[in-house]
């Protein structure tokens, strides 16, 4: 083959620069090694994703579950099974008499009809010191459904006390247009 002036073909049977050669090779290996790390780190990062958003939900499920047993007890008047929710006297303002008045008066609305609690989030407040215990409280709100497709509005306070999760306070909205009892 005869070489045109100006261009020149490539000699593929010579042997690479031997300090291009270990540069190349340094270069992909460390490419390697981050593309490595990359897949690990995701890998770790979404199993525990993955375990703290479980741990996360069942506690968001025993909290919804709290407030439904709250809720199915009252809707019926069985104020011996709502005070169960409650947190002990030393948390919070409700207590059997309180549960009593609000099942008398207009509030009983808030009652009558219920059907499910929808938790939409909850988080961590500041625990006060009671008893030289920590106690672990959160702020929950969401909805609570009722009869003929009417939704209120909830937000709550519960502690978590060694039977679980226990109401301290709650504060219910319902619509003006659902029937009073």
């Amino acid at each position: 083959m005869a070489d045109r002036k100006g261009h020149s073909l490539p000699d593929w049977n010579r042997q690479p620069d031997t300090i291009q050669n270990k540069q190349w090779q340094y270069v992909v290996g460390l490419a390697g090694l981050g593309l490595v790390a990359v897949i690990l780190l995701w890998v770790v990062f979404s199993f525990l994703q993955g375990a703290m958003g479980n741990a996360v939900e069942s506690e968001g499920e025993a909290i919804a579950q709290t407030l439904d047993a709250f809720m199915q007890a009252m809707a019926v008047g069985d104020t011996d099974s709502a005070v169960a929710s409650l947190a002990d006297p030393e948390y919070g303002p409700l207590d059997e008499a309180q549960l009593a008045v609000m099942l008398a008066d207009e509030r009983a609305v808030t009652f009558d009809g219920y059907r499910r609690t929808e938790l939409e989030r909850f988080a961590p407040l500041a625990a006060p010191q009671l008893n030289t215990n920590k106690a672990t409280l959160v702020g929950a709100s969401g909805r609570m459904w009722y009869d003929n497709r009417y939704m209120g509005t909830f937000e709550a306070t519960l502690v978590r006390q060694s039977e679980g999760w226990r109401v301290v306070d709650i504060a219910i909205v319902v619509p003006s247009t659902k029937p009073r009892p």
